[in-house]
This record gives structure tokens, sequence and C-alpha cells, in this order.
């Protein structure tokens, strides 16, 4: 595989997976291609990706595990991490 097929598949999955986050009515952040909001219940959920890593934001659980549960549906057997310290992308991040 040369390095434009490879550059190739990622703009594949890029497109592919922001037509699924915009059939749940999210809009592609002006300022990051790579991060989507949308206004649920009066305050923004934001998911931003790096490939196929996500996070999810909102200051209602319920909601984030909706949102999550919309794309599991699309992408069964997704692995799930919760709670108030997380790793993404090397990072450890802390919630209060």
């Amino acid at each position: 595989m040369g390095i434009f097929d490879m550059i190739e598949s990622a703009l594949s999955w890029y497109k592919f997976y922001v037509t699924v986050l915009l059939d749940e009515n999210l809009e592609v952040n002006k300022y990051d291609k790579c991060g989507e909001n949308k206004v649920i219940n009066g305050k923004q959920c934001t998911i931003g990706w790096y490939i196929n890593d996500n996070i999810i934001g909102h200051v209602k659980d319920k909601i984030v595990d909706e949102v999550i549960s919309k794309i599991e549906d699309k992408f069964p057997g997704l692995v799930i991490q919760k709670g108030q310290k997380l790793d993404f992308l090397g990072m450890e991040i802390f919630f209060r």
C-alpha cells in the first residue's frame, strides 16, 4: 500500500464518520474539523475525535449515554470509558 492509499483511506473514514454524526444532527465545528457540536436540552454537546478515538461531553450524563448509544448502533463493540479520569490519546483527563 502506498502513502497515497493511506491518505485516501483516512479521508474516506473521516467523510464516512462525519456523515454518521451529521445524521444525528450534529454540526461540524467551524474551528476544528474533528469535532462536532449540538445543543441538547439547552446545553452544548461536543464530540471530538482523532481517527477512531472519541471524547464526548455534556453536562448531563444521560445525554452522553444517549449519544454513545446512537454511535454504538452504527459501530457495535466499542470500548467505552466513563468516569472522572479518562485516558484519551495518551493524555490523562480529569473531570471535576
